[in-house]
């Protein structure tokens, strides 16, 4: 790993991560005010609605039955499209642009003329994203905790059950990063590299949110179909009601971030890289 491709990384992408963290944390804030605007009466009443149950389960994992506190409320600004967004989006602009990016523009052959292996430079780049990571794996627990503190609620969120599911978020973390760096190291055109994950990533979200819709027709092909998604190994609420963190769920994400990571650096040292 190289300190210098690490420091290089971080100036070119820290607009965007501190845009992207700032993003969740204000996003946090305001998703406080928006329960607490509902009395407890009324969003009550607005959580038993069939169509409201079904679309919630598709967000958070699970059915939330008749559980309507604040802790498992929260669980949902842990997977809120806008939250999974913002932090995909990080990953998928940090990997392309340094490594497809330099190929796109026909940069690469005077940067990999460094005195340092492509080892080090797909090291290094790697290592920079995980840094930008650290704060972004916090960053839904401290906006809930500073929201409550601006809007409480009318009962205390508890923040100690809500910091397991930030290590599964980690995970999550790691599970896609993997996949962009690998996507990335593959491909000669950024667009492509974007392009592809994008839509892995779109097409993961779309069979977690039909699944549940289409779970009663009793179909063996849309059992199995939710295993494909990403999303289908972080399930907020359920890891909140068991209390524990989902090792296997975890270990899937891990094994995929890694395995995917591992190939592209293979790949990478491997390819012929075409000179501007």
């Amino acid at each position: 790993m190289s300190l210098a491709v690490v420091r290089q990384c971080w100036r070119d992408s820290r607009l965007v991560w501190l845009l992207v963290l700032i993003g969740i944390l204000v996003f946090e804030v305001m998703f406080l005010r928006a329960i607490r605007e509902f009395g407890d009466d009324v969003r009550a009443q607005l959580l038993r609605l069939p169509f409201i149950r079904r679309f919630i389960r598709t967000l958070v994992g699970a059915d939330m039955g008749d559980d309507f506190t604040a802790t498992t409320l929260m669980t949902i600004g842990f997977v809120h499209p806008v939250v999974l967004t913002l932090t995909w989006g990080l990953l998928v602009t940090h990997s392309s642009r340094v490594l497809a990016g330099e190929v796109d523009r026909g940069t690469a052959d005077m940067t990999l003329s460094l005195p340092i292996s492509r080892a080090r430079y797909y090291t290094g780049v790697s290592f920079a994203l995980l840094l930008m990571g650290l704060p972004i794996f916090v960053a839904p627990l401290i906006g809930i905790a500073v929201g409550e503190r601006i809007f409480p609620l009318s009962e205390p969120v508890d923040l100690s059950r809500l910091a397991i599911i930030s290590v599964n978020f980690a995970a999550l973390f790691v599970g896609i990063g993997g996949l962009a760096m690998m996507t990335s190291a593959m491909s000669d055109s950024r667009g492509r590299a974007i392009g592809v994950v994008v839509g892995v990533l779109l097409a993961s979200m779309l069979v977690n949110y039909l699944v549940p819709f289409f779970e009663e027709a009793k179909l063996d092909f849309i059992h199995y179909a939710k295993y494909v998604g990403v999303l289908q190994y972080y399930q907020p609420l359920q890891v909140l009601r068991e209390g524990r963190l989902p090792l296997d769920d975890v270990g899937v994400l891990l094994t995929m971030g890694l395995g995917c990571w591992a190939f592209g650096l293979w790949r990478f040292c491997r390819r012929d890289i075409p000179a501007a």
